[in-house]
C-alpha cells in the first residue's frame, strides 16, 4: 500500500488502515509507514495473511488527524478461478495528450489488476517529444530539461501524479508494473542508451541508478521489489513478469545494422550480418540468471495454470517490412525512399525492421518460444513500447 505525505519534518510516522468495506467498519489490518524525505516522502507497508480474491480498500492517516484519499486494492484469487481481467497501459507521454484510458479504466468496476508495461513517464526535455508546436496545451512539464539526476527523475514522476486520471488509477486498482527505456533514457540498455553521452551527462550508472530509485520511491512496489518475479491468478493464469531493459541487455545491434546502408554490396552485408551478430547466442535481452528463471517458470507454470502471460516491455512477434512496401517507396523521395529500400533489402535477407525488441535478440526468443512450446504452454505476451496496437 502507497501513498506520499510531505509534512514539516523530514520523517513522519503514518498510520495505515485495510478494510473490508469503504467506510472502514471491518477494519482488518493496521500498520505503521513512514514518510521519509530520503525517500521522497513516499511511504509503504506490506499487509500480509489475507484472504485471497478478495477487495479491501485503504488509507493512511498523518498525526495531525489529516487522511488520505481511501484506496482500493485487491488480493489475487487463489485455487479455481473463472475470470480475471486486466487493464493493460503503455508508453504514457503527457505532453502528447490526455490520460483518458487511464479514467476510463478507473471508471469501471469489473477489472482486477492494471498492467504497466513500461515508459510510465518519458524523460525528454521539453519541446524534445512531442516538439513544441505539437505539444497539447495545458500538459506543463516539470522540469523543462531532460532527466540525469535524482531530484529530476522525482520531480517528473511529482509533475505526473498531478494528473487525475492517473491518481484515479492507482487509487481504484492495484498495479503490476514494468519499466522500459524511457523511464530511463531512451533505448537504454546494460551499458548505456541512445540519448545518454557520458562526456555530456556524465557516468551511465549514475543516471541508471537514481532513475530505479526514484522509480521504486514513485510505484506502488514493496521493500522487496525484484526486476523479475511470478504472480500467480488462481489455476487461471501465471503471471511472469520480466525486466528486459537494464540487467542483462547487451549492446544495442541497430546502429551496426543502419550502417550497413553504407556497404556497397547491401544484400551480402545484411546476410553477414544476419548470420553473425544477429543470430549470435551472446545477443542477449534477459542476463542468464534470469532466461534460466524464465525457462523454469514456463515449464513448472504450464502444470499448474490454464495461461502463461508475459508481462514485459517489449513486442516480440516478428516484425518485417511487408512487400507491398516497396510499391509505396515509389511515392516517396530522399531519405524516407532509401530508408525503405534498405528495410526492403533487410526483408530480402529475413531480418526485422527494428532491433530494439525481441525482434534483436532472435536466439534468446526462440528458446523462450520452445520452452513454452515443450511445456504445452498457453502462452500469452503483453507488451508495450512501439505506440502502435499489434497482434500476433
Amino acid at each position: 500500500l502507497w501513498t506520499r505525505y510531505v509534512g514539516a519534518a523530514a520523517r513522519t510516522l503514518l498510520r495505515g488502515e485495510l478494510a473490508a468495506d469503504e467506510r472502514f467498519r471491518r477494519v482488518v489490518a493496521r500498520a505503521q509507514a513512514v514518510a521519509h524525505a530520503g525517500r521522497d516522502h513516499t511511504a509503504r507497508v506490506t499487509v500480509r495473511g489475507l484472504a485471497p480474491g478478495r477487495r479491501w480498500h485503504y488509507r493512511f492517516t498523518a498525526p495531525d488527524g489529516t487522511r488520505s484519499a481511501t484506496g482500493r486494492t485487491a488480493t489475487l484469487p487463489d485455487g479455481a478461478t473463472g475470470v480475471f481481467r486486466l487493464a493493460v497501459f503503455s508508453c504514457a507521454s503527457l505532453r502528447h495528450g490526455w490520460f483518458h484510458a487511464y479514467a476510463h479504466a478507473a471508471a469501471r468496476d469489473d477489472l482486477d489488476l492494471a498492467v504497466h508495461t513500461g515508459d510510465y513517464l518519458y524523460e525528454y526535455a521539453a519541446g524534445t517529444y512531442p516538439a513544441e508546436v505539437d505539444a497539447v496545451a495545458g500538459r506543463v512539464l516539470d522540469p523543462l530539461h531532460a532527466l540525469l539526476t535524482l531530484a529530476d527523475y522525482r520531480a517528473r514522476y511529482a509533475n505526473y501524479r498531478t494528473d487525475p486520471d492517473l491518481r484515479a488509477l492507482h487509487e481504484r486498482l492495484p498495479m503490476i508494473a514494468v519499466w522500459d527505456d524511457h523511464e530511463f533514457a531512451n533505448d537504454a540498455w546494460t551499458g548505456g542508451a541512445e540519448n545518454h553521452d557520458p562526456a555530456r551527462d556524465g557516468a551511465w550508472a549514475a543516471r541508471r541508478a537514481a532513475a530505479e530509485r526514484a522509480w521504486r520511491e514513485w510505484l506502488p512496489v514493496s521493500e522487496s521489489w525484484r526486476p523479475w518475479a511470478e504472480h500467480r491468478v488462481g489455476d487461471l493464469a501465471t503471471l511472469l513478469r520480466l525486466e528486459t531493459r537494464v540487467t542483462g541487455r547487451t549492446p544495442p545491434l541497430n546502429p551496426r545494422f543502419w550502417a550497413l546502408r553504407r556497404e556497397a554490396d547491401i544484400d551480402a552485408a545484411l546476410a553477414a550480418f544476419r548470420d553473425g551478430a544477429w543470430s549470435a547466442d551472446a545477443n542477449r535481452m534477459l542476463d542468464a540468471a534470469q532466461e534460466r528463471w524464465l525457462l523454469d517458470s514456463l515449464a513448472s507454470g504450464a502444470r499448474r495454470s490454464r495461461w502463461q502471460v508475459l508481462v514485459q516491455s517489449v513486442p516480440m512477434g516478428r516484425l518485417q517490412l511487408p512487400r507491398a512496401a516497396t510499391g509505396w517507396a515509389e511515392r516517396w523521395r530522399g531519405e524516407a525512399r532509401d530508408e525503405v529500400a534498405f528495410l526492403d533489402a533487410a526483408r530480402r535477407a529475413g531480418l526485422p525492421i527494428t532491433l530494439d525488441n525481441w525482434n534483436g535478440f532472435p536466439a534468446q526468443r526462440e528458446r523462450v518460444l520452445a520452452a513454452a512450446r515443450a511445456a504445452r504452454a498457453d502462452l500469452l505476451v503483453l507488451s508495450g513500447d512501439s505506440h502502435d496496437a499489434w497482434a500476433y
